[in-house]
This record gives structure tokens, C-alpha cells and sequence, in this order.
């Protein structure tokens, strides 16, 4: 199969369960599917259609997705969901970094909940935790989320200046988490930025 400049490729797949009028879908059309786009994104390769060649990658990592949910292979379907929506199956930065910036804000809310962060100045310790945010003052709040977010952004990229310090079992452990996150986040976003250079 070649393709030049006079061919033509609808935008409707018949092995597409979604698209495909209902006479062409067959019992097991996604198999079927995934073979077409991995056929496809080596004949776009081969021809040096690398815009083709990945929204046809896409394509096949997307209906490997689904026919994981199809026959209840509930491991692998969660793991092509996290890939999709935390990279687009290794395409996007700008999802990756979508998701880090997700973790550092929700990670940023959840310090002050769970035991606050204390903070060593001149010889005294200020404590920012929020107890009971109907009552706090708005003011308070928003010192404690900022210092909160200072906190988050540096567990995050595993700096550890140490002039802020998580107070508590929770705390501590979701800094422990935030790091790991963020260590993997930003080994991530080389793979994704690599991948994407290397087409």
C-alpha cells in the first residue's frame, strides 16, 4: 500500500465502534482497529508523515484503552487511563505539567488540614495550620496558603530549602508523597519531551 497526494482517507474507520454506521461494526471490531492504526502509523512514518503518524499512535493507544475495559482487563485499562490523562499516552507536556501543577495546588490545601507546616524565623517557630476555616480570618487564610504553596513548590521539586518543616504524622507523609510525585512527574516530562524531539 503507498500512499501519494491523490489519496484520500475519510475521517470514519469501519473497525471504529463509535463512528462506523452500525451494519459495518463487527463482534470484535477494536482488535481489529488497533491493527489498522498501528499499519497506519508505520505507513505514515515510512512516508514522513509525522503529524499522521502520531495522531495514528494516539488512535491505537486509544482503542487499546478501550478494549482493556471491553474484556474486563481493569489493570491495564486503569493504566492507559492514567497515561492518557496524565501525558496523553506520552504526547502532551502540557498535560504533564497540567498534573504537576494540579499535585503542587491540591497538595498546598491539603498541608494546612492535616497538621499544618511550621516555619523557623529568628529564633521562633510560627506554626500555619488552618483548624476550623469558618472561623479563621481571611487574612490568616491566605498567609497560611501562600506559605502552604511556597512549601508545596519546594517538596515538589525536591529542593528542601528546610526553612519549612511539616508538623505531624499526615503532614510528613504527604510531603513524603508530594516528592516522589514530583520526581516522577518531572522524569515525565523528559520522556514526553524526548519522545516527542525523536519522532
Amino acid at each position: 500500500m503507498h500512499i501519494g497526494g491523490g489519496t484520500t482517507i475519510g475521517d470514519v474507520n469501519v473497525y471504529d465502534r463509535e463512528n462506523a454506521p452500525p451494519d459495518i461494526v463487527e463482534d470484535q471490531p477494536l482488535d481489529a482497529a488497533a491493527w489498522v492504526y498501528r499499519q497506519l502509523q508505520t505507513l505514515y512514518q515510512s512516508n514522513g508523515l509525522a503529524e499522521l503518524a502520531r495522531q495514528s499512535y494516539f488512535m491505537e493507544k486509544d482503542t487499546r484503552r478501550r478494549l482493556a475495559w471491553e474484556k474486563q482487563r481493569y489493570t491495564s485499562a486503569l493504566k492507559q487511563e492514567l497515561s492518557r490523562w496524565v501525558m496523553r499516552y506520552g504526547e502532551s507536556p502540557y498535560r504533564v505539567l497540567l498534573t504537576s501543577l494540579f499535585v503542587i495546588v491540591l497538595f498546598a490545601v491539603m498541608f494546612p488540614l492535616t497538621g499544618g507546616i511550621q516555619e523557623g524565623r529568628d529564633g521562633q517557630d510560627i506554626t500555619y495550620v488552618i483548624q476550623n476555616p469558618e472561623v479563621a480570618p481571611m487574612w490568616w487564610v491566605g498567609r497560611v496558603l501562600f506559605k502552604s504553596l511556597y512549601f508545596s513548590v519546594v517538596t515538589f521539586a525536591t529542593l528542601g530549602y528546610g526553612d519549612i518543616q511539616p508538623i505531624g504524622p499526615w503532614a510528613r507523609f504527604l510531603a513524603g508523597i508530594e516528592s516522589l510525585l514530583g520526581a516522577l512527574l518531572a522524569a515525565l516530562l523528559v520522556f514526553v519531551l524526548a519522545r516527542i524531539v525523536t519522532w
